[in-house]
């Protein structure tokens, strides 16, 4: 039985095929998969696009090597980082990566504008809020 939309797929992929991006699609398990190059300091971000009947899920990943004694520091980063966005959010993610995750709903098939909008946040966001998140990474008693 298929969790995801078909039709969200096809309209998914060609998107990102169209806007020349490298990726690799799981049709069984309704996820793409693809690397982002980043314009800061972190500069790679592994993207996973979860895709289901009325919504997908981004997942933005960077591997930053974090510490049990720098996560406490980047807690209250990430905590900052969550009130001063909109949509979406940052997380601690598995292995030492922090993550940024949106879920967009939808009614009707998303357009290209919408596409877009929703995979460039993330990547934008990371880049934004890069310098941050370093900091802490290398010097954390100054933010716990």
């Amino acid at each position: 039985m298929q969790d995801y939309s078909i039709e969200l797929a096809m309209t998914v992929t060609e998107y990102l095929k169209e806007d020349g991006w490298n990726y690799t699609f799981d049709e069984k398990n309704g996820m793409i998969h693809a690397s982002v190059a980043l314009q800061s300091a972190l500069a790679m971000s592994e993207f996973l696009i979860d895709l289901n009947q009325d919504f997908y899920q981004i997942y933005a990943r960077v591997f930053v090597d974090l510490g049990p004694e720098q996560a406490p520091a980047m807690a209250v980063l990430l905590n900052e980082l969550n009130c001063r966005i909109t949509f979406g959010h940052f997380e601690f993610g598995e292995n030492g990566s922090l993550r940024y995750r949106l879920t967009v709903p939808f009614e009707t098939m998303p357009g290209e504008k919408m596409l877009h909008n929703s995979f460039y946040l993330p990547a934008c966001l990371l880049d934004h809020y890069a310098d941050e998140m370093l900091a802490v990474l290398q010097n954390p008693s100054e933010k716990a």
